[in-house]
């Protein structure tokens, strides 16, 4: 069997490099986030400024550059497209799935290894996260990386000192890719390990320094050279930012203390459900390296439900624990007589292939439905013309077909809600969410594409865009930060000024102004135009 592994494997990693690439470009960037870095790496590429992240070439305090310089070297093979924008998450998902395989390897044996990557890569959300912008994925696999080479580091006689230098260096590339949660996740994680170790988990006083110091280095080394080259108002500015993140609540971006566990709980379906049920956690909490998931997965899920801003990727690093956990569950059982388990992911199963029969149903009556819709702006928004086909049900039923068959095949196994759920989000990604796009912001967009090339303004009010910019291919011009909302409605613009806002925000039916007129209404935003004076 060993000797059939890897052509399987290499099966396994073909099959994902088409659901991954296959029409990766085919949706718009979605606001904000996958805008935002998008557009961070086209700013710097026209302004040829690779050491500071701007937006609308004002410097952005939020984010190091790691992951922008991903995508910068990504649009410069590709050319300054959506494709580009998501390819390094796409090739990320290969590095992932191979990556979990070796450790799994490692640590318990090949099987264990596909199990593994079949229980990350046949999760809802995880699988998702690699056809996306987002920074995030990167952001994880470093992290994950830092505390795997630390174990390393405390089990192994021979390579001890390299485990700690790349522990650290994994830390630090975290850190410059998304900020000092990462020194949060890996030293609250590994912290909480040792205490209740009651440090028998340690790599000893001296090499700990040593990691700590290395640690720091390598995590400072951007900031050290920003600093060196603009001054320190970056800094200053950026950990304002952080601390602002984790203790005030964003406008558009509260939620509930459980929000997280929610999140996880559906989003990493089927693996939440049988980490949930299934674990031996007695038994296993003997393995050092389940001790440092189990720790890391909680510790995330509990510091970002602290946390006062709740945004659904904020918890993804705990998909790493989440599929680990779920893994050795399988690993462990048979699961020939846990008929009531396989009862619940197949009712969780039946409703997401139902919401997805559902989609052109709705979609191809949606006049019908708008009557019953109270939100103003939704209402709107989804009287906006999209070709739906009631033969994209079959979609649907066809994704149910393959789970009936694969059950057939693996009977007294749990693969088929993996490998089926694989297919349903990869099915969902491809057919419809370029339509539900059409609902959110694409025709905005629209009017942001037919403005590429021209010298004018554009600006959005009471709607934060990122993909404004992106898609108008706004060009360098000398900015002032004083050039915002009310320059642009009532200073002496030197050019004209298109103005976006949602229709139930236009506040200019309201308070008119005589050089401001109505350019075009389009599903739910209201296009405002003003000539400049040159």
């Amino acid at each position: 069997m060993k000797n059939k592994v890897y052509p399987f494997l290499s099966f396994i990693i073909l099959v994902l490099t088409a659901f991954f690439f296959l029409l990766l470009g085919s949706v718009n960037l979605y606001d904000w986030d996958e805008a935002n870095f998008a557009e961070i790496a086209r700013e710097m590429i026209l302004t040829k400024n690779y050491l500071q992240p701007q937006i609308n070439y004002l410097p952005f305090y939020e984010k190091p550059p790691v992951f922008i310089w991903m995508q910068v070297a990504s649009m410069k093979l590709f050319g300054i497209n959506e494709f580009a924008a998501r390819f390094p998450n796409a090739c990320l998902g290969i590095l992932v799935a191979i990556t979990l395989f070796l450790i799994g390897r490692k640590e318990r044996d090949w099987r264990f290894g596909l199990i593994w990557l079949m229980c990350y890569m046949g999760s809802f959300l995880p699988f998702m996260y690699f056809r996306t912008g987002l920074i995030d994925p990167w952001f994880n696999y470093f992290m994950f990386l830092s505390l795997y080479f630390y174990y390393l580091g405390v089990q192994s006689t021979k390579y001890k000192i390299q485990s700690i230098v790349a522990s650290a260096m994994f830390l630090g590339f975290a850190v410059q890719t998304k900020g000092p949660a990462a020194m949060i996740i890996v030293y609250g994680s590994l912290g909480i390990l040792w205490i209740i170790s009651r440090f028998k988990f340690y790599l000893g006083f001296w090499k700990s320094i040593a990691w700590f110091i290395c640690s720091l280095i390598f995590s400072c080394i951007w900031f050290y050279v920003e600093t060196k080259a603009h001054g320190d108002n970056y800094i200053k500015k950026f950990i304002t930012y952080q601390i602002r993140l984790f203790t005030t609540e964003d406008a558009t971006h509260g939620g509930p203390f459980y929000y997280h566990f929610i999140v996880l709980l559906f989003g990493c379906f089927p693996a939440s459900f049988i980490l949930l049920f299934k674990t031996n956690w007695k038994e296993n909490w003997k393995d050092d390296w389940f001790k440092i998931m189990s720790i890391c997965g909680l510790f995330v899920v509990i510091l970002f439900s602290i946390v006062q801003t709740k945004i659904i990727h904020y918890s993804s690093m705990a998909y790493f624990p989440i599929s680990y956990i779920a893994a050795v569950a399988i690993y462990s059982n048979s699961f020939r007589n846990e008929k009531w388990l396989k009862r619940i992911l197949s009712i969780i199963f039946f409703l997401l292939i139902i919401a997805m029969i559902l989609f052109p149903i709705f979609g191809k009556n949606i006049e019908s439905l708008l009557p019953y819709i109270q939100d103003t702006q939704a209402r709107l928004q989804l009287g906006t013309e999209v070709d739906w086909y009631y033969w994209e049900i079959l979609i649907g039923l066809l994704v149910l077909g393959i789970f009936f068959v694969l059950r057939y095949y693996f009977e007294n196994k749990l693969y088929p809600y993996f490998i089926s759920t694989t297919i349903l989000v990869f099915s969902m990604l491809l057919f419809f969410a370029p339509k539900i796009e059409r609902y959110t912001q694409g025709t905005y967009i629209d009017f942001c594409k037919s403005l590429k090339g021209q010298d004018i303004y554009i600006q959005t009010l009471f709607l934060k865009s990122y993909a404004s910019l992106f898609y108008s291919d706004r060009q360098p011009f000398q900015n002032d930060i004083t050039k915002g909302h009310n320059w642009i409605l009532e200073g002496d613009i030197d050019k004209n000024a298109y103005i976006i806002y949602k229709s139930k925000d236009s506040v200019l039916y309201k308070y008119p102004k005589s050089d401001i007129v109505l350019y075009k209404t389009i599903n739910g935003f209201d296009i405002w135009y003003r000539k400049g004076e040159k």
